[in-house]
């Protein structure tokens, strides 16, 4: 796309067509996306190519990046609810250091 995209211009799903230069990380950055959600809603085995369609789930939340020594139950502050929410929005059963979830 050419020009600037806001993320009110889409759904909470839809569908995107990678263009060059376009990443798994550069889409997920680009549409507040979680990376394990994009791989998990296309069956991703591998980086998406050019001209592939993924379809993109934008995350609720506050985007977070995992610490050394975080566990799920650290980032929600031992909340068992807000575990599952951290761990349904981002299509996740554990966090590893370097990971972007939304919580």
């Amino acid at each position: 796309m050419n020009k600037l995209m806001n993320l009110s211009d889409f759904g909470k799903r839809f569908l995107y067509c990678v263009e060059k230069g376009d990443s798994l990380d550069s889409i997920c950055e680009k549409f507040h996306a979680s990376k394990s959600n994009v791989v998990f809603l296309n069956c991703l085995k591998k980086e998406p190519i050019e001209g592939e369609t993924l379809l993109i789930e934008r995350a609720d939340g506050e985007k977070y990046v995992v610490k050394p020594k975080d566990t799920l139950y650290s980032i929600a502050n031992g909340d068992e609810k807000k575990i599952r929410e951290i761990m349904n929005r981002n299509k996740i059963d554990e966090v590893y250091f370097g990971q972007t979830v939304y919580v």
